[in-house]
């Protein structure tokens, strides 16, 4: 009867210490599911092994099992002696960060070190400790309180001493403090000690960020193409461009299309879905449409990203300097006489109702530094003023370099001067935010510009022209940093992605009609207020045919709206093709030479196999 006792005493207290394990381990899950901390992974939850490694809402935490939870707690000794060996690694830590280690390892439980002592290690009491040093650790971080995450980070390690959490955090807050060999040691420790793969990735990728920031850019792109073998993800990917990038700072890198998917379907969602950019046969990328379309159809509505008179250097008052929108938009026939008219208002109302154009004039909003330099709007201000503010007459130094640019310009043919000014231009909206000192390089060049289509040169070493190398001395004044590879690649992309159009003004013809409400007919004129050069953005993608299926519709109010149009119907899955001249009775010769000397390539159009002289050939209708 006893031993039977005894024998039942025993297993029940197998069953308890069961139950505990169990229910300490469903705790601990249970808890650390309710956390909500930053993570570069995303969500997760992993069980790996004896170990469990939950992601929930950013937050990363290992959690080990009952046997690790007893292996943790005897090797406390060496973890906490290591910690102090990591804060040593960097050589240029200073006397402050060394010493967090050894100031604050202990600092979250009881300073009484005899009640420190009785902590079992084994209680699930042990993960709210934890959870607390995460929680009060990313608190810190988020704060800028780098010194107390620091001795959150090494309180945790030295109780959890292979968490490779605690050490690719402990690794996030070095790099911010400026220790990244010490950051780099604590990804390192990670490499060794993990088995998963997305630990093993994020520990490559915050080292590849603290070698870049150890100008180490080669050694960056090793560590982001490993990360890259273990979890695709696209702040990596992104990371690595721009290790290449500095690796490389005069050599543009732009991504092989097929490569580049993400940047084209923003661009093709910018046309609304009736257009796709896609690979051409005839050359490079095209636009293709994705359903069939109509004649006379609106397909898209495209912008200008720079753009230049194409009469004058300088802008007049009379228009935007961003949009060219002519101040004046809608000019009335004997307008002083009809606004006599009790029903001036009403007949003003309807007129804008219908062109979408205020009648009078808009008030012009100037640079507040030199006032020479107008808008149409607030919102055109704001887009404009930055490719502005490297160029303000406002600057006496600057305003010397422009009037020295100008005279490089003097003899010069109108085609030239346009070209050099847009370039001027381009230039100028390239600039970090419009400092003429910050570096004009790849990095900065946005992602637009640096995939529009240029000639490459003719040698790896390029060679500008007498007259190229005049006009670039003058601009290396101007944007300091300027190199001759950026000048060549920038006029290039000018050369061959421009494209000349005109901005319209609306003239409203009255004719007085006694029986009609408001007492006048009246009919639209769209009348050219102003030439431009200009590269609009989706155009730029579009190739070339003398029997084109689009047109530029008119009237074009500013170079912000400009809309593009079928002229026949068109079939799904067909690319859109524009005509990039014009002109009158154009033989086949004719155009040829045109697209030759001003583009580069020849027409294997149907017209200019045919050879068909074509009577009228127009960008806009």
């Amino acid at each position: 009867m006893l031993k039977s006792m005894i024998f039942c005493r025993e297993c029940l207290c197998f069953l308890f210490k069961v139950m505990i394990c169990y229910s300490m381990n469903r705790y601990i899950v249970k808890s650390l599911c309710s956390s909500t901390n930053k993570h570069l992974f995303g969500y997760r939850s992993i069980l790996f092994g004896n170990t469990a490694s939950t992601v929930v809402g950013g937050k990363s935490t290992t959690i080990f099992s009952r046997r690790s939870y007893c292996n943790n707690h005897n090797n406390s000794n060496i973890s906490n002696s290591n910690s102090n060996e990591l804060t040593t690694t960097s050589n240029n830590n200073n006397d402050t960060s060394i010493s967090i280690a050894q100031r604050f390892q202990d600092s979250l439980l009881p300073a009484d070190i005899s009640k420190q002592a009785r902590i079992n290690m084994r209680s699930p009491k042990v993960d709210k400790y934890i959870h607390q040093a995460y929680d009060e650790a990313h608190q810190a971080f988020d704060r800028g309180d780098y010194e107390t995450a620091l001795k959150k980070y090494y309180w945790i390690i030295g109780k959890l001493p292979y968490d490779t959490t605690a050490y690719l955090q402990r690794s996030l807050v070095y790099e911010a403090i400026g220790r990244f060999d010490d950051a780099i040691e604590d990804c390192n420790t990670v490499i060794k000690m993990s088995n998963q793969s997305d630990s093993l990735a994020e520990g490559h990728m915050i080292k590849g960020v603290n070698l870049m920031r150890k100008q180490k850019f080669n050694e960056a792109i090793a560590s982001f193409d490993l990360s890259l073998g273990l979890v695709e993800n696209e702040v990596v990917f992104g990371l690595k461009k721009k290790a290449l990038t500095l690796a490389n700072p005069d050599t543009i890198i732009v991504p092989r299309f097929d490569d580049d998917y993400q940047f084209y379907e923003y661009l093709s969602r910018e046309m609304e879905g009736l257009v796709q950019i896609k690979l051409s046969n005839i050359h490079g990328r095209g636009l293709f449409a994705t359903r069939d379309i109509g004649a006379e159809e609106l397909v898209f509505e495209t912008r200008s990203v720079v753009s230049t008179s194409s009469a004058q250097l300088k802008e007049d008052d009379q228009h935007c300097h961003n949009c060219h929108i002519a101040f004046k938009p809608v000019e009335i026939e004997n307008e002083q006489e009809i606004s006599k008219s009790r029903e001036f208002n009403r007949l003003a109302q309807t007129i804008t109702r219908m062109t979408r154009l205020p009648v009078g004039r808009i008030i012009p909003e100037g640079c507040t530094q030199c006032n020479t330099t107008l808008f149409c709007s607030p919102e055109c201000k704001e887009d404009g003023i930055h490719k502005h503010n490297s160029l303000c007459s406002s600057n006496i130094l600057t305003r010397a370099q422009l009037d020295k640019f100008e005279r490089e310009l003097t003899g010069l043919t109108q085609t030239e001067r346009v070209g050099y000014t847009m370039l001027l231009k381009l230039m100028a909206s390239q600039s970090v935010n419009g400092d003429p000192n910050q570096p004009l390089r790849q990095l900065e060049l946005d992602d637009f510009v640096k995939r529009l289509s240029y000639a490459m040169p003719a040698s790896e070493t390029v060679q500008l022209s007498r007259k190229d190398n005049r006009v670039f001395k003058t601009l290396k004044d101007i944007f300091h940093t300027l190199t001759p590879e950026i000048f060549y690649r920038l006029k290039s992309i000018v050369t061959l992605n421009q494209t000349q159009m005109f901005t319209s003004k609306i003239k409203v013809h009255c004719t007085p009609a006694p029986m009609d409400e408001l007492g006048y007919n009246f009919e639209f004129e769209d009348k050219v207020s102003k030439y431009i050069n200009t590269i609009p953005l989706h155009l730029s993608f579009m190739n070339h045919s003398c029997d084109s299926n689009v047109f530029i519709a008119s009237p074009v109010i500013n170079d912000k709206q400009i809309r593009i149009v079928s002229k026949r119907p068109i079939k799904k899955g067909e690319e859109i093709l524009i005509s990039y001249i014009d002109g009158m009775q154009l033989t086949t010769e004719n155009r040829q030479e045109m697209l030759g000397e001003s583009y580069g390539f020849q027409c294997t159009c149907p017209l200019c196999r045919s050879n068909t002289t074509i009577p009228t050939l127009n960008k806009i209708q």
